[in-house]
């Protein structure tokens, strides 16, 4: 249970000994957010750069200086040619990725697509100068076309991925600093989700995803490989991201007879009507023996080679943001997590603006006493209030028709509501939504953990307003019934979903049947503060350069036991940078943007048509998303 987490503390010293009963808002004197270390020098990388930083850094400057094109509204007519050349980029896409097209589409043949080669993927270390040309050609293809002879739509969707290109381009340039075996986001952990969440639609699935799961085995000799190389020259996970990353492989390990990748195949696979009892039986064995000869032996001389690594990283525990390693890696981090090209310090105060404006915001709601008492109530006993008593069906339902009042009405969505094998359900995940295929939207998966997501009914029906309505499941079926070119499937902003979702988590509390609105208030602060707080520390500590003392020091005025959530968060922040970011980033650009939306409207603000315009064009960079809005307040 949340109930305010870091911030009840924040706001008890604030309020400090004012009246509960009064509406008024007490005196606080706001400082501004603390100096960026832009006023005391840059940090020095501490890695030799070479010829990916400096192309990196190239389209790093590019990237900042990107700006939307004026759009006709009145192009209605597309360009053949130009959606031609959309349709070689999505088949391209699809075809140099298995498992990207088997999650995209349920038809390739349908949408004239190739089978791609059976493989995981490949690997690399240091500048893939190859990779890198073709994403120039790319872009230089792009940029060959005339802008204003595009439709209305074909100009969103140029400026769509000559953005993402920019970013993409950036971001290979730099791969030699991404860690392959992260705690929070590494291979050991995003292979066991890939091949559990494997659809089998046929027999020749299950043949594929056999021959898949024989080649983790080579994948992770050539990460380990890279791994060691990034080793030499002092990139490496730190002690805590080591220890999470060889305790996730330890649990994985331990399992054998009844490890999820075999427990969840032989379930999955016993439920297949176009498979005869004899080829089940073939199949879960030919599993079963490709899990304990291979891919279990991969996973533990994985740990043995990461356990020998120990102690490489050149940058010292207390200061070890990814500055130390690279300023420009840094900040393509930031830009690219938080899915915008705003400079890092102006994004980092505008962060820490709506810090405290939620803040405010909270401590006035927690001012009424009798919000107070229904927030207590609330928590103490929340079956006595009809939503809690619902499953998590019944949650999404109730939320599916509370939406019509502030978003665009669209017809009903499916969905199905799946518990994850309690082999597979990790503690810390409460569920997540399985984007559906482009070709078939009915398709909507929402997993959840039977060990943990219901232990709150709070919690889990902000869990599923965020992965369901209006969150993930209603913002994606909702963009893809407009039917955007598919291209649109290939390129994603996670600072625009994630943050997307954070802001439908906080509005769909709205929805409850409360007695008091501020009780909602109280609410919202216990998600929006907590994640837009640690994304801050996560820029100032991976960007600026903070310290485990400075990121104390800034929670002095926030908690009452600053020494303990600092060494929480820095840890968090030092052992996967960037994990928080499009979460806390992404709301709080959100937020910003509704507000200055309806500070431009005031009484034409109107929240359904608001909505509309951040969902028609579908997911996009916060700076295309601004320029949309300001487009529709004119």
């Amino acid at each position: 249970m949340k109930k305010l987490l870091t911030c009840l503390c924040a706001l008890l010293l604030l309020c400090g000994c004012t009246n509960a009963s009064s509406s008024a808002a007490p005196t606080v004197t706001v400082e501004p957010a603390p100096a960026s270390s832009e006023d005391t020098g840059d940090t020095v990388d501490l890695i030799t750069p070479d010829e990916g930083d400096a192309k990196g850094h190239e389209y790093l400057q590019q990237l900042k200086a990107w700006s939307p094109h004026e759009k006709d509204l009145a192009k209605t007519e597309d360009d053949p040619e130009f959606d031609a050349f959309l349709d070689r980029y999505f088949k391209e896409l699809m075809e140099d990725d298995y498992l990207n097209m088997h999650f995209t589409v349920t038809d390739r043949e349908a949408m004239g697509l190739e089978k791609p080669e059976l493989t995981i993927g490949e690997v690399t270390f240091g500048y893939d100068e190859e990779n890198v040309k073709e994403q120039e050609e790319w872009l230089e293809e792009l940029r060959s076309f005339d802008f204003s002879k595009l439709s209305y739509r074909q100009q969103y969707d140029y400026d769509v991925l000559e953005y993402s290109e920019l970013e993409t381009i950036a971001s290979l340039c730099f791969n030699r600093y991404d860690l392959l075996f992260s705690d929070a986001s590494g291979i050991q952990d995003n292979l066991v989700t890939n091949f559990t969440e494997y659809v089998f639609r046929s027999k020749e699935d299950v043949e594929d995803y056999l021959v898949l799961l024989q080649d983790v085995e080579r994948y992770f000799k050539d990460a380990l490989e890279v791994t060691k190389k990034q080793a030499e020259i002092g990139i490496a996970l730190q002690p805590g991201g080591l220890d999470g990353t060889l305790d996730y492989i330890d649990n994985f390990t331990a399992k054998v007879d009844n490890n999820e990748l075999i427990a969840n195949f032989d379930y999955k696979i016993d439920q297949l009507s176009f498979l005869s009892a004899e080829e089940k039986t073939a199949f879960k064995e030919q599993n079963a023996k490709i899990v304990k000869e291979s891919v279990i032996p991969a996973y533990q001389n994985a740990a043995e080679v990461l356990e020998s690594l120990r102690g490489k990283s050149i940058l010292p525990e207390e200061d070890a943001g990814l500055c130390g390693y690279s300023k420009d890696y840094a900040e393509v981090t930031v830009l690219l997590q938080a899915s915008t090209n705003t400079d890092v310090p102006v994004l980092a105060d505008q962060t820490y603006n709506v810090l405290i404006s939620e803040l405010m915001a909270a401590i006035t709601c927690m001012q009424d006493e009798e919000a107070m008492n229904e927030y207590n109530a609330l928590y103490n006993d929340p079956s006595s209030y009809e939503i809690y008593t619902k499953d998590s069906a019944g949650m999404l339902e109730y939320l599916q028709e509370a939406l019509k009042a502030e978003y665009p009405d669209s017809p009903y969505m499916p969905f199905t509501v799946s518990p994850l094998d309690p082999s597979v359900a990790n503690d810390s995940i409460l569920a997540y939504y399985l984007t559906a295929p482009v070709d078939d939207l009915d398709q909507n998966v929402i997993r959840t953990n039977p060990n943990s997501l219901g232990e709150d009914p709070v919690s889990s029906f902000e869990t599923l307003a965020h992965e369901g309505f209006p969150g993930h499941l209603y913002q994606n079926v909702y963009y893809w019934r407009t039917q955007p070119h598919k291209f649109r499937s290939a390129v994603g902003f996670i600072g625009y979903t994630e943050g997307w979702a954070m802001q439908s988590e906080i509005d769909g509390l709205r929805y409850l049947p409360l007695k008091n609105e501020n009780t909602s208030g109280i609410m919202r602060s216990d998600t929006s503060f907590g994640y837009i707080m640690q994304a801050y520390l996560d820029v100032m500590v991976n960007y600026e350069g903070w310290s485990l003392t400075e990121v104390t020091d800034f929670l002095k005025d926030f908690v009452s036991t600053p020494e303990a959530t600092a060494q929480s968060i820095y840890s968090f922040c030092v052992e996967n940078p960037g994990t928080i970011m499009p979460y806390g980033l992404g709301m709080a650009q959100f937020i910003n943007l509704r507000e200055m939306t309806m500070g431009e409207m005031e009484e034409k603000f109107d929240i359904v048509e608001y909505n509309e315009m951040c969902l028609k064009n579908g997911p996009l960079p916060f700076v295309l998303l601004y320029d949309e809005m300001m487009e529709y307040s004119d």
